[in-house]
């Protein structure tokens, strides 16, 4: 069986929820805001946050684990 070699998701963390993207993009179009920004938050650990004024944080996580339907869904 073929192994996927990145199975990096980008886990965005609002409250209690949790989404799963394949890309700053997608992430970037949840939030409202640009992907660097998100690629900046994921490289320092920095908090977000959204236009409601929830904390968000964004970090790279293995995605190998992660049901398909929970990924790219918001």
């Amino acid at each position: 069986m073929k192994r996927k070699k990145n199975n990096n998701l980008i886990l965005v963390n609002v409250g209690e929820e949790k989404h799963y993207f394949t890309s700053a993009n997608r992430v970037g179009k949840f939030l409202g805001i640009q992907a660097n920004s998100v690629s900046w938050a994921v490289m320092h650990q920095n908090v977000l946050v959204n236009n409601r004024g929830d904390n968000v944080t964004v970090q790279i996580v293995d995605g190998s684990e992660i049901p398909y339907k929970l990924i790219n869904n918001n």
